[in-house]
């Protein structure tokens, strides 16, 4: 029935048939067959029919407010339909930043989201430098829930709980004079941390 509504609206204000259906993405004879249905179940015309065209009727002009009432109190009723569904939602703030993206824990998600449906993530940017970064490791729980990064210190874990996600290799360019540039090997553990999980 809404899609009637929908499609008489789309007719009464494009003054055709051809119009409308080109508006809605369906054929003419489509909005023809749902007018023809409309008019029946309402039992009186509401379109004189042309050959320029269609314009309401008496019936048509009367029904034309309320029909663009129902369709915007059906609207409203489904975004009310999904914030309430929302508020059962747990929403998890996942940090990332240039330093530490969170597509590792994004993609691992991704694998896993349909098995909990009770859970949405939204991302949270954050600004990460050798002075911040601490800091934001620290407010976890506060602006955001988790960061995926490497795990350089065990200091933080009386802030936050670890998880490890795995190891990767990386190489790092550093100058021959630098300290690092008599290591072989530079080991860093991605992980993720709330001291829920």
């Amino acid at each position: 029935m809404i899609e009637q509504v929908k499609t008489f609206v789309q007719v009464a204000e494009s003054g055709s048939f051809s119009k409308a259906a080109e508006k809605l993405f369906i054929s003419s004879t489509a909005v023809m067959k749902q007018m023809n249905l409309l008019e029946k179940q309402a039992g009186v015309p509401l379109f004189i029919r042309t050959n320029h065209g269609v314009r309401l009727t008496k019936a048509g002009i009367s029904f034309i407010k309320d029909a663009k009432f129902m369709l915007q109190y059906f609207q409203e009723s489904l975004i009310r339909m999904h914030q309430s569904a929302q508020t059962n939602r747990h929403i998890v703030r996942v940090g990332t930043s240039m330093l530490n993206p969170c597509n590792v824990l994004i993609d691992l998600w991704t694998g896993i989201s349909d098995l909990y449906p009770q859970f949405g993530i939204n991302i949270v940017n954050f600004e990460d430098d050798a002075h911040t970064l601490p800091t934001t490791y620290r407010t976890i729980g506060q602006s955001l829930d988790i960061i995926a990064g490497p795990f350089l210190t065990d200091n933080l874990k009386d802030y936050y709980r670890v998880l490890e996600l795995g190891s990767y290799r990386v190489c790092f360019a550093v100058s021959r004079q630098h300290r690092l540039a008599s290591r072989k090997h530079f080991l860093s553990k991605i992980c993720m941390g709330k001291d829920w999980l």
